[in-house]
């Protein structure tokens, strides 16, 4: 085998192995982005919630419905979330 030749299949194999380990890696990394995005959605909710339980802001009666709303659509999504 000459030089090229070695530094050709060693350049190949580097390029199956990482096209194989993204490829395997995608279900797991959208699990956990989606995971994240429910706490991320649910702690700005709660965040509003807390202003206006502490009196930080006023009550505000439709603020306190949509950041329920947000809490409870994240609430069902997370038993496919958190298998």
């Amino acid at each position: 085998m000459t030089r090229r030749t070695k530094h050709a299949l060693a350049a190949a194999l580097v390029v199956a192995l990482a096209v194989g380990t993204a490829s395997m890696a995608d279900p797991a990394t959208d699990a956990i982005v989606d995971r994240q995005q429910a706490m991320k959605d649910v702690g700005g909710a709660m965040q509003n919630l807390a202003a206006i339980a502490k009196g930080e802001v006023p009550f505000d009666a439709g603020v306190v419905e949509s950041n329920a709303a947000i809490i409870a659509e994240a609430m069902k999504k997370a038993a496919a979330l958190f298998p």
